[in-house]
């Protein structure tokens, strides 16, 4: 993976009103994760789409939120208790060569991250053997859908 484009102190830009109105979370997740789900979060920042996600997967479910930066993962946690959804969270540290799961999911969400990845075609393999059903979600990036890999949903714009 390339270094972070995003460090955590400038987190504030990815959790703000604007971004709600153009990437609305159950807007853009509601047809793919459904109460009871284990899903994942990589690449979850400071944890715009975690914490609603964990609404989303109710008390049966479950979200890891995957990311590489543990500064970036302790703003997701203080999120999350906010919400009162901190109980069905999981934090997970990442490093460049490894998501660092050793779970099976029903959803994985990437999202403004990819670009991040030297080897998008390594890295989308590496999400789909995590998966039960290769279904995932792959936003704001140009190059996920010519990526070869089990990619059901892939949008090629911001806009979700």
């Amino acid at each position: 993976m390339a270094e972070p484009l995003c460090p955590a102190w400038l987190s504030f830009t990815l959790t703000n009103i604007f971004r709600r109105m153009a990437h609305n979370p159950a807007r853009i997740l509601s047809p793919f994760i459904r109460v009871g789900d284990t899903v994942l979060d990589i690449g979850s920042g400071p944890g715009y789409f975690t914490v609603p996600m964990a609404r989303m997967v109710g008390d049966r479910g479950l979200v890891f939120a995957v990311d590489i930066q543990p500064k970036m993962l302790e703003k997701t946690r203080r999120r999350a208790e906010r919400a009162g959804v901190a109980g069905r969270i999981r934090l997970v540290l990442a490093t460049t060569k490894t998501l660092g799961l050793q779970i099976k999911a029903d959803f994985a969400l990437v999202f403004w991250m990819a670009h991040e990845v030297d080897d998008l075609e390594r890295f989308f393999s590496v999400v789909e053997d995590v998966l039960t059903s290769s279904v995932f979600f792959a936003g704001g990036i140009s190059s996920c859908a010519s990526s070869g890999v089990g990619v059901r949903s892939c949008r090629d714009n911001d806009s979700g």
